[in-house]
């Protein structure tokens, strides 16, 4: 479970990073494509926590 740690934290570290990065970003086109990668970084970060939840390694509320 480790490695599923070190990944969720990789994952939502990419949100943050990402947004940082499209908010720097001259062109709208450019932005989009980082938006898109904070976006899919968070729905990584989502799936993670449903597989944990899947294997009962933690608890929804």
């Amino acid at each position: 479970m480790r490695i599923v740690g070190a990944h969720q934290r990789r994952a939502s570290q990419a949100i943050a990073l990402n947004i940082a990065e499209g908010n720097s970003k001259a062109t709208s086109a450019d932005r989009r494509r980082s938006f898109e990668s904070a976006r899919g970084s968070a729905l990584e970060c989502a799936a993670i926590q449903d597989v944990l939840a899947g294997v009962r390694c933690v608890v929804r509320k």
